[in-house]
């Protein structure tokens, strides 16, 4: 039951950052304009957006490997998910006078909708602790993909901050 768990969550974070990876600002999904946020503001939420999709691609892959500080940093993750939609789609932040396309809308419920089960399949794998400690507590992470990884996550904040704001150069 506990490896189902894991699984779930698992499957439930790449769901979720797939649903947002589609929403990069100049994609073919989110063309709203936020020339008027100030960049260093609109940077530092693109900033936690890619840090929120990436993170949870390696999540994903240590559920898999059954790890429970990766189930717990899943249950963080969903919350993310969830409060990133609910503030957009209740127009708290961020604001565009570019109204939201139902493509777009369409995707940010799919989103808050995908986070409830990945919020109790993240509980459930974090409580079955006595199934499968974390086995592992070496942080032989490869370097060599951490830096892939935020070479990446550098590019896409910088596009995305650039095309949000109208294609105005940073």
């Amino acid at each position: 039951m506990n490896t189902q768990s894991f699984r779930y969550t698992g499957f439930w974070l790449i769901v979720s950052a797939l649903l947002l990876s589609s929403l990069i600002p100049g994609g073919p999904v989110e063309n709203r304009d936020f020339s008027h946020i100030h960049p260093l503001v609109l940077g530092l939420f693109n900033v936690f957006l890619t840090t929120l999709d990436i993170g949870s691609v390696v999540l994903a892959f240590f559920a898999f490997k059954e790890r429970i500080w990766a189930a717990r940093g899943a249950l963080a993750a969903a919350i993310g998910f969830y409060a990133v939609y609910a503030v957009d789609l209740a127009q708290i932040f961020p604001r565009s006078p570019t109204p939201m396309s139902f493509a777009l809308a369409l995707i940010e419920v799919l989103g808050m909708t995908a986070a409830i089960p990945l919020m109790f399949a993240s509980l459930r794998a974090a409580r079955g602790t006595s199934q499968r400690a974390d086995q592992s507590r070496s942080r032989t992470f490869n370097y060599a993909i951490l830096t892939a990884l935020m070479a990446i996550g550098t590019a896409v904040v910088w596009f995305a901050t650039d095309a949000a704001m109208g294609g105005q150069s940073l």
